[in-house]
């Protein structure tokens, strides 16, 4: 199966990124995790190595650190 057509679920998703399962959520919800529905919410894969990327202290958008509990880049 193609990496790009395997999907996650919330589970899924939390234990990749070393989250509880309402964290995923709140990311979903609040526009920051691209997912979709099917029988119940789901990850594609490139939906998640782009959100990982997208938090890279490497990237543009990833400047600085991660303030985890309220979702900003903290300048460093």
């Amino acid at each position: 199966m193609s990496e790009l057509l395997k999907l996650y679920t919330v589970s899924e998703v939390s234990k990749i990124l070393k989250v509880n399962r309402n964290k995923v959520y709140m990311l979903i919800h609040a526009g920051e995790l691209r997912a979709i529905y099917v029988g119940s919410m789901k990850v594609t894969h490139e939906d998640l190595i782009a959100f990982i990327s997208s938090r890279s202290l490497n990237s543009e958008a990833g400047k600085g650190e991660i303030d985890w509990q309220n979702q900003k880049s903290v300048p460093s």
